[in-house]
């Protein structure tokens, strides 16, 4: 009797829509019974069915999804008005997925985040869940889902030994596909070129940092996805339609704390520091939240695995919600002298890239004005050019690399008013999403270039 490879953990009340919705595209990439989810509805006191019990042992990898913590630990009122946790029953069904997962030495075992889900946090949890903290983490958006489930498809592949099939396209039709990350290239000439010379021909230092400015639409956390790439020597390899690493890993961390009600420089820096802890899914350390550093999250999460040839990519995202011109510069620095910089980093550990992601509204100038005297002032780091909206001659220039992609009967010149008519500029969260869309439909084989 055969088992699947792939066992999906979820809890109905929490993730129905998005296990199904998972189930049928790893379906489509690794074969008909190759992933099992459960679709029965579970009730309390049900005992936990044999099959599921043999399912999620023989399987090879299992996806923990989450979509709220809270309601995956399914939190129950007693008849004294105290909450207890369905997740501390020993016979919760979604706690004995999970425990059996993380008994098998040779399983991967990835929690699976759903939009801006978070982990349980380590106290919410029974002791024998508390391992699946320190597993790597994947986030997928159901806005951006297929862009976000790649790097997930990815991983599976790796560790199952083989690459996804394809979505049914001619074996001829393989040798046009393109990389999806791609649609990152378009423009943003001077802050690679910056990012470049830094990487290329600085001086190599564990910590880097660089301070990214413009208004929100201009698609702030590309830059560090497009570099991450470039980085790790990913190449896409048209016979499997994966990206495959050439050297080292990379990972990409977004921050975005909280905003603070307090005027203060350290209530701002409570919220960023926990939210460093939160995403990097390490432990909180509790009162002693000033005193940590870089060092010591290396130690505390998933970053433990990673070595001196890696590389960690963290965009810090001060939006104008975040922005005031006397504490955002003074947190910033702070982050820097006494988080970052306060204990030194191992020789075998990854190189850090972090991005200060300024965001404010295009047609605030006083903002706009107050961000620059900052980052002109800056003790630390490297200042890039601000994002501005793309001239669309850019946008010819990217199809003349991507001749594939340019319909029949037109020329790379005649694309930026094929996709935008009567434009001139445009906003870079708008190229980037038309010519991802285009990429995809192409790899889909529901468009089709000039022939090469």
């Amino acid at each position: 009797m055969s088992f699947p490879d792939i066992f999906i953990s979820y809890r109905i009340a929490d993730t129905l829509p998005q296990a199904g919705r998972l189930h049928d595209a790893l379906t489509r990439k690794f074969g008909s019974g190759t992933v099992f989810y459960d679709k029965n509805s579970l009730q309390p006191g049900m005992k936990w069915p044999k099959e599921l019990a043999e399912k999620v042992g023989a399987a090879k990898v299992v996806l923990v999804l989450i979509a709220d913590a809270v309601k995956w630990a399914v939190p129950i009122p007693d008849s004294l008005g105290r909450t207890k946790l369905r997740i501390d029953d020993p016979e919760d069904w979604v706690r004995k997925e999970v425990e059996a997962a993380l008994a098998g030495t040779e399983k991967l075992v990835i929690p699976v985040l759903i939009n801006d889900a978070k982990l349980p946090q380590e106290k919410d949890l029974p002791e024998s869940l508390r391992p699946l903290l320190a597993r790597q983490h994947k986030q997928i958006r159901e806005a951006d889902w297929d862009n976000d489930l790649f790097p997930l498809i990815k991983r599976i592949g790796q560790h199952l030994g083989h690459v996804p099939l394809s979505d049914g396209l001619p074996p001829d039709s393989k040798k046009k596909f393109v990389a999806p990350h791609a649609a990152l290239t378009c423009d943003r000439v001077p802050q690679t070129g910056k990012f470049n010379d830094v990487f290329y021909l600085g001086q190599p230092e564990k910590t880097t940092f660089f301070y990214l400015a413009g208004d929100a639409r201009q698609a702030h956390i590309s830059l560090p996805k497009r570099f991450g790439h470039q980085v790790s020597g990913e190449h896409f390899d048209p016979d499997s339609e994966e990206v495959l690493p050439d050297g080292p890993k990379w990972t990409l961390v977004r921050l975005k704390p909280d905003p603070s009600s307090q005027p203060s420089v350290e209530s701002r820096q409570i919220n960023l520091l926990r939210e460093v802890f939160s995403k990097f899914s390490a432990p909180p350390p509790g009162r002693d939240l000033l005193r940590q550093n870089l060092t010591g999250l290396l130690s505390r999460s998933f970053l433990q695995h990673f070595t001196a040839e890696d590389s960690v990519f963290v965009l810090i995202t001060l939006d104008r919600h975040l922005w005031h011109p006397v504490y955002t510069p003074a947190v910033v620095r702070r982050f820097v002298e006494e988080f970052c910089h306060s204990a030194p980093l191992p020789d075998d550990a990854p190189d850090f890239f972090f991005f200060f992601g300024i965001e404010y509204p295009q047609a605030d100038d006083a903002v706009k004005a107050g961000v620059k005297i900052a980052i002109d002032g800056r003790s630390y780091g490297h200042a890039l050019s601000d994002l501005e909206p793309v001239p669309l001659g850019e946008v010819a220039e990217w199809f003349t690399r991507h001749e594939i992609l340019i319909p029949a009967g037109k020329i790379a010149d005649d694309m930026p008013g094929f996709l935008f008519p009567g434009e001139n500029i445009k906003d870079m969260i708008d190229i980037e999403l038309r010519l991802g869309a285009i990429i995809d439909l192409h790899n889909k084989g529901h468009i089709s270039g000039p022939k090469t």
